[in-house]
Formats: C-alpha cells, structure tokens, sequence
C-alpha cells in the first residue's frame, strides 16, 4: 500500500521521465467509494497521485540511482577547528662552517632537495688553508641559505634544513572546549581549498593561552612524504568529540524534502516511493532513523533528487 505523503513539486529536471522512461504508478480507487465520498476523499487522493514510480533497472543504473540498506551507524559530533600548516621544528638543522675560513664553492640553493651528509658547500679553513666540506645532518629541503662563494664564515647559520616529510597543523581551541580533547586523538584536517586532506594525531596542547583570542595552540602530525603540505597553507580540521550507536540509519545524501518532511525513496523491485522519516541525531555523513524506516529496509542513496522531480512533476501534472 503506498505510504500517504505530502508531495509537492520538486526540482523539476527536463526530460527525466523522457530520457529515462520512467512509468509512474497510480495508487489504486478505494473499493467501494462513490461521489458521496469523493469530496472527503480529494485531498487523500491528491497526496497519493504520482507518488510511486517504477523504473526498469537498467534505467536506474544509467540515471545514476544507487541504493543501500537502512541499518546501524555510527554518529559523531565533530569539533571544528582552524589554523595553518608549520614545519615541525624537531626536524629542522641548522648548519654551520666548523672552522672559520672562506667559501670556496656553495653547492645548493634555497628549496632544493638533500639527502642526509649532503655536501653542501666548500670552506677553506684559515688554519689548514685546506677545504672541507659542510654537511647536511639530515635529508630535507633548503629552507635558507645566507653564504656565497668568497664570503667569509666563522660560526653563522649558512645552511637551514628543514625535514618536511612530516609536518605540523597548528589549530587554535577555545577553552570552553580543552576539556573535549586529549593527546593522541585522531583529527581529520583539510587545506580550505578543499584539494588537500588527511588525519593525524594530537601530539600536544599548550599549556599557554593567548589572552587575546582566549584560546590555545593544539598541534596535530601530518604525513607529507608526498609534499602535499606546505607550509603556511591554511587548514580547516574537525576532532571527533564523542560518537554514538545508532539502530537504523541512512545516508545524509539520500534526504530530501517533500512538504514540510524528511523522506528517502524506498526502493522495491522496480519500484520506489518516497517515505517519511522521524529524524534523530545526524553528522556529516548519516542521519539516525527513530521512526519511519526499518533495518535492512533499502534505498536510494545517490541521486535521490532525481525521483524527486519526477514525482514532483507527476503531482504538478495531476494539479491540472
């Protein structure tokens, strides 16, 4: 029996039901009833008309319409933060001449790549008048370089290293919420452009706040042995503060509004219908069910506007 709903024209997409041949199915006359009833039974009839569609499924397919089964999930309530992309300064050197003297030849420039005992320059020692070489102590990338050849040098940085094969996203937490987070949880952190993402833990939270902002640093670790941090690059990240289970859910993306109601479509067989849902708690990915769908029960998941204009179209239709 089709589930009785508000429905009310939806994003009307041209030539759905044409290009995918889709087959509206009317619910079937009360028995029994005649003109004496049907002034009380209008507005029913109305709700019903053009809510259940039938589509073949290889239609479905090339539309794009995929389904998944109702059933428990995990819902986390996430804390956002924000803040930049640092080096992590336990992986930078920096390197010096260890006899004063003159640089006879300087190897390396500012951003290029060195392994680890590198050369990275030539000073002759105004001792030995012998040359030596500079070193690099670890593989990295040349984030300063203040030495040329014909300089003299005596115990100056000449050479700063930075290790970016691990980086550090640097947030900010206000202290309404420190006692939400500890070491060693998982962060989900984001560039703001959206092209970079990837997890890490908290490795540390400073004991120190800033007066102004009233918040404080929290630093989370970054695999970037492909380069894709860099440093000073904006971030956006969201920590996992608590989480339930939940019995049934769906898909956040298979919601859409009908009326004033959340609904997904149902689907069986060839058929779908929409059907109105009682919503718990949501995050970014689910939404709990507490009435209106069972476990195992299937719908659609992607796509799902799609079914919706085509009923919306059918019920404009049945308007006029």
């Amino acid at each position: 029996m089709t589930r009785k709903i508000p429905i009310i024209a939806g994003i009307v997409l041209l030539g759905v039901a044409g290009m995918f041949g889709i087959m509206r199915t009317e619910p079937p006359a009360a028995a029994g009833s005649g003109h004496e009833n049907e002034e009380d039974h209008a507005d029913e009839h109305d709700e019903e008309r053009g809510s259940r569609i039938e589509i073949a499924p290889r239609i479905a397919r090339d539309a794009g319409l995929v389904t998944a089964q109702a059933g428990p999930a995990r819902i986390r309530e996430m804390l956002p933060l924000y803040g930049a992309i640092i080096t992590d300064e336990r992986r930078i050197r920096a390197v010096g001449a260890r006899f004063p003297g003159i640089a006879r030849a300087v190897h390396r420039n500012l951003g290029d790549r060195v392994v680890a005992n590198e050369t990275l320059a030539l000073v002759e020692s105004n001792e030995s008048l012998q040359n030596y070489p500079v070193r690099s102590p670890i593989g990295g990338v040349v984030i300063s370089r203040n030495v040329n050849p014909g300089e003299n040098v005596a115990g100056e940085t000449i050479f700063t290293i930075a290790d970016l094969s691990t980086v550090v996203a640097e947030l900010a937490v206000f202290r309404r919420d420190l006692a939400r987070l500890r070491v060693g949880q998982a962060v989900d952190v984001r560039s703001d452009d959206g092209d970079v993402g990837g997890s890490g833990p908290v490795n540390f939270i400073s004991p120190i706040g800033s007066g102004e902002s009233q918040s404080v640093k929290l630093r989370v670790m970054l695999d970037n042995r492909d380069g894709r941090w860099q440093p000073g690059m904006f971030v956006t990240a969201e920590v996992e503060v608590a989480a339930t289970e939940v019995a049934v859910a769906v898909a956040r993306s298979a919601l859409q509004r009908l009326g004033d109601s959340d609904v997904v479509f149902i689907n069986e067989g060839d058929h779908y219908e929409p059907r109105q849902l009682q919503l718990g708690r949501t995050d970014r990915d689910h939404a709990e069910v507490k009435a209106g769908l069972a476990a195992g029960e299937r719908y659609v998941k992607d796509n799902s506007f799609l079914i919706k204009a085509e009923i919306g179209k059918s019920a404009a239709g049945h308007e006029h």
